[in-house]
């Protein structure tokens, strides 16, 4: 599975193959805490998931920052502290 968005709510994963409509799932992503979830819903190579629990949204915010400015091509952030 690949992350093609994220919110503090849930996320929108690109799958390889067939996935149940309420499986539960553990997203593990660098630099976060493991966030729990339940498959909502599948279209094609695309699945929805709803956290079990929010994610806090300035740490959120700040993972999605960091991970930006470090995928290869990123315009440089004009985010000022």
């Amino acid at each position: 599975m690949t992350l093609q968005d994220i919110s503090q709510g849930g996320a929108s994963l690109a799958i390889d193959g067939p996935i149940d409509p309420s499986a539960n799932v553990q997203l593990l992503l660098p630099d976060l805490p493991p966030v729990s979830g339940v498959v909502r819903w599948t279209s094609g190579a695309t699945a929805g998931v709803s956290f079990n629990e929010c994610v806090a949204f300035e740490k959120l915010a700040h993972w999605i920052q960091a991970h930006r400015e470090a995928a290869p091509g990123a315009a440089p952030s004009s985010h000022q502290a």
